[in-house]
């Protein structure tokens, strides 16, 4: 059989993603400009330290965070620390108060990453896609988190009807992860830029029944193991020199995320650290440093 190119996967996956999730995106953004209305935007939005920490929910993510989380909180006043959604169990543990937290995913799931972490909530900028799920909403109101809207759609043909004026347009690269990212750099001006936590597989250890799609992936299959099994894509990170796994959904994010990256205007290129040795965030001009190595940076 025909290997599939990484064109047409991101051409597959993103077709795809638009047919399934379309409708509930439609209903969710109809249900908030009703309800809650799109009136606080990114506009005049200012951060207290450019030095930024992006924290994504990777599968080392516990590991490699909790490992440095003292020398992080050593510099926490010097930072600003803009979490994705899935972090936020992780920082309520720890009472790691994040400045930011971003949600683009409209499944009402997300809304249990809210309820559970109320306790640090309050205060806290919250950037919402305008397809969230309103219960999202409802659990970032009851938080006492401040909210501001963003929107993954632009105006075009295929996304006229999910497309509100006066709201900023970023592309997000279909994951929460490449979204905090883009946010950072255009909407918050981070810089420099640590991105802690994207990682886009796990180890080549983990099991296939372990990783997030591999359900869909055996219904899409008819639950044939071999033909799953086939899908996953393995790739050696020259940072360690390790191989991880990715499902073609995840490896479609990495794609999508190394096609935002090279449009990217090289002043953010330059200031833009990958702090995670796992996974397989590897793309060219991507600088790897320790955490403790970024920390010391300079803030511009």
């Amino acid at each position: 059989m025909k290997k599939i190119t990484d064109n047409e996967l991101l051409d597959i996956i993103t077709k795809s993603t638009l047919e399934i999730h379309g409708p509930m995106w439609l209903e969710n953004i109809q249900y908030n400009e009703k309800k809650y209305g799109f009136n606080d935007t990114l506009n005049g939005i200012k951060i207290k330290s450019s030095k930024t920490l992006v924290i994504a929910a990777g599968p080392t993510f516990k590991k490699v965070f909790g490992k440095n989380f003292q020398e992080i909180m050593k510099k926490r006043n010097e930072i600003t620390i803009v979490a994705c959604d899935g972090a936020l169990s992780m920082l309520t543990e720890i009472n790691c108060i994040p400045d930011y937290v971003v949600s683009v995913d409209g499944d009402p799931i997300i809304a249990n990453f809210y309820k559970k972490s109320k306790k640090i909530l309050r205060g806290v900028t919250v950037i919402l896609a305008t397809s969230i799920n309103p219960n999202v909403v409802k659990e970032c109101i009851d938080a006492g988190a401040k909210i501001k809207w963003v929107q993954p759609f632009f105006r075009n043909n295929s996304e006229e009807e999910f497309f509100r004026d006066g709201i900023t347009s970023i592309k997000m690269g279909g994951n929460v992860g490449t979204a905090s990212y883009i946010l950072t750099a255009f909407a918050l001006k981070g810089n420099p830029i640590g991105l802690m936590g994207i990682e886009f597989a796990w180890s080549d250890d983990t099991p296939y029944s372990d990783t997030q799609y591999y359900n869909q992936l055996m219904k899409s299959f008819d639950k044939n193991q071999e033909k799953v099994e086939e899908q996953f894509i393995h790739v050696n990170n020259p940072r360690n020199g390790n191989v991880y796994i990715a499902d073609p959904v995840y490896y479609a994010y990495f794609l999508m995320l190394k096609e935002i990256w090279s449009e990217l205007p090289s002043e953010i290129k330059d200031n833009t650290y990958n702090l995670t040795s796992e996974g397989i965030l590897n793309i060219a001009d991507l600088k790897y440093i320790h955490i403790k190595k970024f920390l010391e940076l300079e803030q511009k």
